[in-house]
């Protein structure tokens, strides 16, 4: 898998971990600056370290993340859809399928047990060359303040 393909996979998550449906009931959680961080692991083994990041998410984008954030991202080489999507007030539920040159899926749910927290998975399986390659990311997610402008906007990392 290429490192493009990775990236997109990867900044995909950022935005995933906070998508929703436009007619879905509102998501309880407080727009501003978010630490998120994301332990990976591939078939079975750690990926390093976990990667944590902070990003500014602000009341619109709640308020309409299936316009701003939850569309499926494609590439040259992969055409991807989502194939299901559920929300709660308090958990999102989410699966994307991708095909082209790689065959790739990705299960994604997160749990928000307040405004200001939350916390979930992603699991993304491709197929490259023959060879199976599965990722799970663990991903733990804390709202830290008021957005300062320093931050990258969701999904743009």
């Amino acid at each position: 898998m290429t490192r493009k393909t990775l990236a997109v996979i990867f900044s995909g998550a950022a935005a995933l971990a906070l998508a929703s449906a436009a007619a879905a009931v509102p998501l309880d959680a407080q727009p501003g600056a978010w630490k998120v961080t994301v332990s990976t692991t591939r078939n079975g083994k750690s990926i390093g370290e976990p990667k944590v990041s902070t990003t500014c998410i602000t009341r619109d984008q709640l308020d309409n993340l299936s316009d701003k954030l939850a569309k499926p991202r494609s590439t040259q080489s992969e055409e991807c859809t989502r194939a299901s999507f559920d929300q709660t007030a308090t958990t999102v539920d989410w699966k994307y399928q991708c095909k082209g040159e790689y065959t790739i899926y990705t299960i994604g749910s997160l749990k928000f047990d307040s405004p200001t927290h939350y916390s979930g998975t992603m699991k993304t399986g491709s197929i490259t060359g023959g060879q199976t390659v599965d990722t799970v990311s663990t991903i733990d997610a804390v709202r830290t303040g008021e957005c300062t402008g320093n931050e990258p906007p969701a999904g743009s990392q």
